[in-house]
């Protein structure tokens, strides 16, 4: 019985989930897929400069 009580439960609040719709669905995605580029290749940057920072530093002593 406590499963059939669960299921009936769940049912329930399956369909109380309010869904978005579907432009907040894309703006969303190109907002995430935006910020995930950009920082993607601030990080790029930040990689390469230290990168090579470092690598003159080491030359220099050698």
């Amino acid at each position: 019985m406590k499963i059939l009580y669960f299921i009936q439960r769940l049912k329930n609040e399956i369909n109380n989930i309010c869904w978005p719709e579907y432009t907040t669905t894309l703006q969303m995605t190109f907002t995430i897929f935006s910020v995930s580029t950009i920082l993607s290749l601030v990080l790029w940057v930040i990689d390469k400069t230290l990168f090579f920072i470092i690598s003159s530093i080491i030359n220099i002593r050698f």
